[in-house]
């Protein structure tokens, strides 16, 4: 009501009085001391509170005493009015009958009259041609009829001849067009005279000038257009009431509220019936708060009465008064306002959660009325329609000083809005206001051109309600289905296999465009180098600018940090950021904020997807979810691309493998039939030239056949140890391995842990057959000193372990080679394992030697 805010309203007493008005203070805690001492029910006073912009504000209180068993005042419960609207219009009031009652006093009359008989007008010059000067002296009629205005002087001359035909006196108005230009009104009475024989002789009379009466007839009347398109507004009713408590005028909202009881103009308001609320007996006129407003001149605010309606409705009436001075003071007649509070005093409880709401609702609803005179240019505005515009504290005067809080962009459409209404076109628009506080608000406004006799527009009466929640969420919507399609565009380029290159630019094309934002990237970690390098980019110059550049992702630099975050990393200033320190580049390019979610993907993430403006800004959880969503659409598309390649890479190793088994095959079979010719031929044709000797030596021939047996064991073990079916599998790798680091020359260093059971029979060839291939590698490429072999089990497994001390190799190259159709004994161990259900795992480089693992199934599949 007074414009403070709750934090700046005080508990103590002292902060009231203080701002009640000087003048009033006294009066004012004499009038509550002097109650709650006297043991009264309460106290009403009036008196002048200000308000916070520093203003005065007539209020009403009326506050109800609270006692104890012992009549002592414990508490007091008050209401307050402000009553400002009444004062304001009691003292408009005043002033005009003042006007009149001046313009009265001071109005001078000229005489005139007519000579019938010479058309001689003898007249009081001054007060026709305005000059000042009184000059009274006879003139020609013509030249005294000239000075009559066009519209009136016809009239004028009908009335003179219906003077002369009756000879009854007349009275009436009429405009004249003085010397100086400026038209002005006259009231004039005149009188026919009779010679002795009864003709007419000559017309009598007197003018008055009557313009300044005139004047303010008609802004009294303006104002009382205005007062009563206000009260038929109003929600609650309001009557005024003469001396006699007669009613003088009522609103639409009285009539709902008393029915039938005020329908007759002559209805006396004393004997509406009447009830004081919560007690059985009748209100006696004078307790009533019309009649002590009348009769006592005192302000009564919220009585409570029962009305029963003709018709057998009962109704609870809110009802309040003020009494209505005249310029001397003495009460003329009283305004009282009335409030149907039925429902609401029969469930108090409902009723204060409603008012409540309804408080909230009015403070939601921001809506505010105005009008301009055409004439005049002068606006005038309700104090929510002044807040819709400028804000607290402010006020516009004129249409300039509310054009220049319109929007720029919105001013023309509204100016020709407004041109349009006034040639009678609609009055409906929607525009944005910038307060001074720079917030943009939207306004739907409609206004209705009221038009003067002529037709001609006089005057703009409109309202204005705060649409502002209505449109952001109108665009919130766009935003939404914009980022929809963006998004369900992106997942068709997706589908359609172009390959990530195009994804990424258009992923940060719909990126840019979708939040407004200047960037949009994708960048992607390369761990070998602990750097993000620049894919692609949406934005002025990006492309250029960060094609050729990448940025180091170290612990504590901002690549790191936006890559290992679980969330989106939103930066609303990035110079001043303290998380991590801020890329360099996107310092270059004048980013200050911006949304970096991480690329995820099944091994390690890609990389990063980042949005950036240059612009200090703040992003919604809907934005976020967006660039989270198209993060999630790419990481989709690259995993997808990564599985195909990983699946293409499969598949050729496969049809390697394919080749070097065959290859390998026939190898084998090659030194077989090599070691048979080679050795076994030798020994076959030396034991039969021994044989065929007539003095042949038998123990030769027995050696010869031992030495073949031997090599037989020898060539059946390297193709399938026996101690590996006989024994198993911790005997045949350790023969195996001793076997070959003395060979080799190698130190051989075995790590074996006991097996709870054996493993099945072709989980002991696999985990042979790599330690073999293993240990090939190092005699053959690895240039080692030393080879450990662990076998035992580990988490359920079978796990075998071969470890030298060589010169390493790049694993990633060796593999490729082996799809190329180069050495074949990786891609052999690794599908060996995946055959029997294992896993291989090889960790290799440069000078710090190799180890291979292998962890395979320690049972069969469908054992415990």
């Amino acid at each position: 009501m007074f414009g403070y805010p709750p934090e700046e309203v005080g508990t103590e007493g002292s902060w009231w009085t203080e701002r009640i008005h000087p003048d009033d203070r006294q009066r004012a805690v004499a009038d509550s001391d002097q109650a709650i001492s006297s043991g009264a029910p309460g106290w009403t006073s009036e008196y002048r509170f200000r308000r916070r912009d520093g203003s005065w504000a007539h209020v009403v209180t009326r506050a109800l005493i609270e006692r104890d068993e012992r009549g002592r005042a414990v508490r007091a419960m008050a209401a307050l009015m402000d009553v400002s609207l009444v004062k304001e219009t009691e003292r408009a009031l005043r002033e005009t009958q003042r006007v009149l009652l001046e313009a009265q006093r001071i109005g001078q009359m000229r005489a005139w009259e007519e000579d019938l008989r010479t058309g001689v007008v003898q007249m009081d010059l001054a007060t026709l041609l305005g000059d000042g000067e009184v000059r009274y002296g006879p003139r020609p009629r013509e030249e005294a009829w000239n000075l009559i205005h066009p519209a009136d002087r016809e009239r004028m001359m009908e009335l003179r001849r219906r003077t002369i035909e009756t000879g009854g006196p007349f009275e009436t108005e009429y405009r004249t067009l003085l010397a100086d230009g400026v038209e002005r009104v006259l009231l004039v009475r005149g009188e026919l005279l009779r010679d002795p024989a009864g003709r007419p002789e000559r017309i009598v009379g007197t003018a008055l000038d009557i313009t300044e009466r005139k004047r303010a007839e008609e802004k009294a009347e303006r104002s009382q257009r205005l007062l009563r398109l206000v009260l038929d507004t109003l929600p609650v009713g309001v009557m005024v009431l003469d001396k006699e408590a007669n009613i003088v005028s009522f609103n639409p909202a009285s009539e709902r509220i008393w029915d039938d009881l005020i329908a007759s103009g002559a209805s006396r308001y004393a004997r509406i019936l009447g009830y004081w609320h919560g007690t059985a007996r009748r209100v006696q006129v004078e307790e009533w708060a019309s009649q002590r407003a009348l009769q006592k001149g005192e302000t009564n605010l919220n009585e409570l009465i029962d009305i029963e309606t003709s018709g057998g409705r009962k109704k609870i009436i809110r009802n309040s008064a003020a009494p209505i001075r005249d310029e001397r003071g003495a009460v003329v007649g009283a305004v009282v306002i009335n409030e149907d509070v039925t429902e609401r005093v029969n469930a108090e409880d409902a009723l204060r959660e409603s008012e409540k709401l309804l408080i909230e609702a009015q403070a939601l609803g921001r809506i505010g009325s105005w009008e301009q005179d055409l004439v005049t240019g002068a606006i005038q505005s309700s104090p929510e329609n002044e807040r819709l515009f400028f804000g607290e504290g402010s006020r516009g005067q004129n249409l300039d000083d509310y054009a220049r809080v319109v929007h720029p962009d919105d001013l023309r459409r509204v100016m020709e809005s407004r041109g349009r209404l006034l040639e009678g076109g609609p009055g409906d628009i929607e525009y944005r206001v910038v307060q001074p506080d720079g917030r943009v608000r939207w306004i739907f406004g409609r206004a209705t051109v009221l038009r003067d006799e002529q037709g001609r527009p006089a005057r703009i009466h409109g309202v204005n309600a705060d649409i502002t929640e209505r449109k952001l969420a109108e665009e919130e919507l766009a935003r939404r289905a914009q980022q929809q399609s963006a998004l369900a565009q992106l997942s068709l380029t997706a589908l359609k296999g172009d390959g990530t290159q195009a994804l990424f630019h258009e992923a940060t094309a719909a990126l840019a465009h979708t939040l407004g934002v200047e960037y949009g990237m994708v960048l992607e970690w390369s761990p070998a180098t602990e750097r993000m390098e620049f894919r692609a980019g949406a934005g002025p110059s990006v492309d250029e600018a960060l094609r050729d550049v990448s940025a180091r992702a170290l612990p504590g630099f901002m690549a790191w940090f936006n890559l290992r975050s679980e969330a989106p990393v939103v930066v609303e200033d990035l110079p001043a950021e303290t998380r991590f320190v801020p890329c360099e580049l996107l310092m270059a390019l004048g980013v200050k904020s911006g949304i970096t979610v991480p690329i995820a993907g099944k091994e390690r993430p890609f990389g990063i997807l980042s949005a950036a403006t240059k612009a200090k800004r703040r992003f919604s959880d809907q934005q976020l979810q967006f660039v989270w969503s198209v993060a999630n659409v790419l990481a989709t598309s690259i995993e997808h691309a990564r599985a195909a390649a990983e699946l293409e890479e499969k598949r050729e190793q496969l049809r390697a493998l394919s080749r070097k088994l065959i290859e390998a095959q026939e190898a084998e079979r090659r030194a077989v039939a090599r070691e048979l010719h080679d050795d076994f031929g030798q020994v076959l044709t030396a034991l039969r030239l021994n044989l065929g000797r007539h003095d042949r030596d038998d123990a030769e021939s027995i050696a010869l056949v031992d030495g073949a047996i031997a090599r037989m064991r020898e060539l059946a073990t390297d193709l399938r140890p026996p101690l590996l079916d006989e024994f198993g599998l911790e005997a045949s790798l350790r023969w195996y391995v001793e076997r070959e680091a003395k060979r080799a020359g190698l130190v051989a260093r075995l790590r074996f842990a006991p097996l709870p059971t054996r493993p099945p029979g072709a989980v002991e060839t696999t985990c042979f057959r790599v330690a073999q291939e293993a240990l090939t590698n190092v005699t053959r490429h690895a240039q080692a000193h030393s080879v450990e072999v662990e076998l035992g089990p580990s988490d359920g497994r079978l796990q075998l372990v071969v470890r030298d001390d060589g010169r390493g190799f790049d694993v990633a190259a060796a593999r490729k080679r082996a799809t190329q159709g180069g050495s074949q004994g990786l891609l052999s161990m690794q599908e060996r394992v995946a055959l029997a259900g294992g896993e291989l795992g090889i960790d290799s480089a440069a000078g710090r030697g190799t180890t291979i693992v292998a962890r395979l199934p320690a049972t069969a599949a469908g054992e415990p």
